[in-house]
């Protein structure tokens, strides 16, 4: 995958370096414009993965993936733990979220292009101004595009979002369209388009924008940011969340009882 390394969990390999030399990675490829892709599973992930081929397809074939997720880095250090191997490096959690601010904070300054595509209305434009007031960047360094619902179904409305990308030939393109709608389009159009890095972000630019809060440090350091998101928005992570507990619970003992055929 890289000079750093992965290790297989959920039967995925997951970058397994640090999240400043994936940054430094991350930079170095879309500086070349490389049109490389970068997803961040979760639970959700994980368990959509288990039943829907495609897209457990999907994730294999992007170029990097990190773990969003905290369950991630937990399975895998259990699994070390269970069967001593003290040889693999654990992982380090590395979000979509924190991703996308940073890197996009560091490509403006060093005069690199990104794009920021998706979100609700209004999100993206906000988002995009914080990081060019953070940065002292230009604002042609930026672009944002509020796709109408529904584009990726319709012909015209998805090449015109498809061409309005590649005439800003960004080196970083952030998809914020919520999984797996914004995983499955990078995939389909990768080679339609022409951009450094591309990644799937979800809610990363209300993150940014403030439209959301993100949860504090230490509720993230602790792997409880999902309980945070629930109590944020209960109506509609609830549903969710709920039916998704159960399965991952049995994925998550599954994968930490199987010794690893690597």
């Amino acid at each position: 995958m890289n000079k750093f390394g992965s290790e297989k969990i959920f039967g995925i390999d997951v970058f397994s370096g640090e999240y400043g030399e994936f940054c430094d990675l991350v930079i170095d490829e879309a500086a070349k414009l490389k049109r490389r892709t970068v997803f961040t599973p979760n639970s959700d992930f994980i368990v959509r993965a288990n039943h829907d081929k495609e897209f457990r397809e999907v994730l294999k074939r992007s170029d990097f993936i990190v773990a969003d997720g905290y369950p991630l880095v937990l399975a895998h250090r259990m699994k070390n733990f269970l069967f001593h191997c003290s040889s693999q490096k654990p992982l380090q959690r590395i979000t979509g979220s924190s991703l996308t601010y940073d890197l996009s904070l560091k490509a403006v300054r060093l005069g690199l292009r990104v794009a920021f595509v998706g979100g609700d209305k209004g999100v993206a434009e906000k988002a995009a101004s914080k990081i060019l007031s953070e940065s002292n960047g230009g604002g042609h360094n930026v672009m944002t595009y509020f796709p109408p619902f529904g584009f990726e179904s319709k012909v015209d409305e998805n090449k015109f979002v498809i061409n309005a990308i590649n005439d800003f030939r960004p080196h970083l393109l952030f998809v914020g369209l919520g999984s797996p709608k914004q995983e499955n389009w990078i995939d389909k159009y990768k080679r339609s388009m022409d951009f450094g890095v591309a990644f799937g972000v979800g809610a990363s630019f209300d993150f940014i924008a403030g439209t959301k809060a993100r949860a504090p440090a230490w509720i993230q350091n602790v792997g409880m940011e999902w309980v945070w998101r629930l109590l944020q928005e209960p109506r509609r992570l609830g549903k969710r969340y709920f039916s998704l507990m159960p399965v991952f619970f049995v994925l998550f003992l599954k994968e930490v009882t199987l010794r690893s055929k690597r």
